[in-house]
C-alpha cells in the first residue's frame, strides 16, 4: 500500500528527473547546434579562401555569427543540470531512518549513541510558552538539524546562524524531575 507521502515522493522524483532530463537534452541540442554553426562558419571562410567572392557568403556568415552569439548566450545562462534522484528515494529514506532508530535503541550501542548525541548539544533550555514548553537546543546538533526557521536569539551560545533550534513539546510534556 502506497502512503500519501510515498506517492508524493515518487511523483516529485519522476517530475524532478523529467525536468532534469529535459534540461540535459536541451543543453546537448544547443551544443550540437553550436558545433554545426562553427562548422558552417569554417566552410564559409574556406570558400572565401578558395576564391569565392566574400559578398556572396557575407550575409550567411553574418547570420551564422549572430546565431552563434545567441546559442552561446543560451548555453552560458542555462542552469546546471541537476543530478537525477533515485526512483526509490522514499523507500531508501524510510530504510535509513528505520536503521537509525534500531541502532539508537540497540542495547549494545544505546550508551555510545546517546554519548555521541550529547557531545553535539552544548546546552538545552526549557522555556514555558503558553500551554506548552519550548525546548531550545544550542550546539552542533542544532546547527546540523536546522529544525527552526525562527530568528536567532541573543543567547551567548548562539554565536552563529543556525546554532539554535527551537522545538515545542506536545501537550502534557513535563520535564524530568529526577526524583524530586
Amino acid at each position: 500500500m502506497t502512503t500519501t507521502y510515498q506517492a508524493f515522493v515518487e511523483e516529485f522524483t519522476r517530475e524532478f528527473n523529467r525536468q532534469s532530463g529535459e534540461q540535459e537534452h536541451q543543453n546537448k541540442l544547443d551544443k550540437q547546434e553550436l558545433e554545426q554553426i562553427e562548422s558552417n562558419i569554417r566552410r564559409g571562410l574556406d570558400a572565401i579562401n578558395s576564391g569565392v567572392a566574400p559578398e556572396i557568403v557575407k550575409d550567411e556568415l553574418n547570420a551564422l555569427a549572430a546565431r552563434r552569439k545567441s546559442v552561446r548566450a543560451k548555453l552560458e545562462t542555462a542552469p546546471p543540470v541537476s543530478p537525477r534522484l533515485h526512483p526509490n528515494l522514499s523507500l531508501l529514506y524510510k530504510e535509513k531512518i528505520t536503521n537509525l532508530i534500531e541502532a539508537l535503541n540497540a542495547p549494545e550501542t544505546i550508551a555510545e549513541a546517546n554519548g555521541a548525541i550529547r557531545q553535539l548539544i552544548e546546552a538545552v533550555r526549557l522555556v514555558p510558552k503558553g500551554e506548552s514548553l519550548q525546548i531550545e537546543l544550542f550546539g552542533e546538533l542544532a546547527a546540523l538539524l536546522k529544525l527552526s526557521e525562527e530568528p536567532k536569539t541573543n543567547h551567548p551560545l548562539a554565536e552563529t546562524e543556525g546554532v539554535q533550534v527551537t522545538m515545542v513539546a506536545g501537550a502534557g510534556f513535563e520535564p524530568t524531575t529526577f526524583g524530586l
